[in-house]
């Protein structure tokens, strides 16, 4: 045998004839040299943030339910003649819900609640009314008593009105406390109906602009 240095390949030992493994380059990070339980995790992380933002773009067209006012007090001073306006407007088809609370006079002496009592001996503002009474309309609508709760539909501003003779205000006595609860009028619920097959183009993220559904592929397929 011919006796000398030994020569190497660039892939080959010629002392074992096998080839060499590859090292990896410094800093190589790949797929390929990932193992299954790191490939695993990457496509659960993956397909979770896929999840994550379907869910954002959903809750862009689901509706949101109108929540209705608070309820608001409202101060009707039986010394003061004439309609109270609230500033308080409904819209068509809206509705008021009234509680009446408080004590007052139309004389000296006298003590009633919201509900009032008796015709009195003159006109009064509104003759088919009790006398001390507290009145609430909205609008030109009707009138309404308030003994101790009423409720009034719109549109219209809520006006109220402590009942009396008009000129005879100033010997009263006394308020009243009414606390009013909007309830909005309830939108009608669309029946869905049969529809042809869609011809548009994907739905898109209003926000973003970018398609939905090519996004979700292309997190699946990674």
């Amino acid at each position: 045998m011919q006796s000398g240095p030994v020569r190497r390949s660039c892939c080959f030992s010629a002392t074992r004839g096998l080839p060499r493994p590859k090292s990896a380059l410094p800093g190589a990070d790949n797929l390929t040299d990932m193992s299954g339980t790191r490939r695993s995790g990457l496509l659960v992380s993956l397909v979770a943030a896929g999840a994550a933002v379907l869910g954002a773009v959903l809750a862009l067209d689901r509706p949101v339910a109108a929540q209705p006012p608070a309820p608001r007090t409202v101060t009707v001073e039986a010394n003061r003649e004439g309609w109270t306006d609230t500033g308080i407007g409904l819209g068509r088809d809206d509705t008021a819900r009234l509680v009446a609370a408080g004590v007052a006079g139309w004389g000296p002496g006298v003590q009633q609640g919201p509900t009032g009592a008796g015709a009195g001996t003159c006109a009064l503002a509104v003759p088919d009314a009790p006398l001390g009474a507290v009145l609430a309309r909205v609008g030109s609508g009707p009138i309404v008593v308030l003994a101790p709760t009423g409720e009034v539909r719109g549109p219209g501003f809520l006006q109220l009105l402590y009942n009396d003779c008009p000129g005879q205000y100033f010997d009263n006595s006394g308020r009243f406390e009414v606390t009013v609860t909007l309830v909005p009028a309830v939108a009608a619920t669309a029946v869905p109906t049969a529809a042809p097959a869609p011809t548009t183009p994907p739905a898109r993220d209003r926000s973003s602009g970018l398609p939905v559904l090519p996004l979700l592929s292309v997190v699946l397929v990674v």
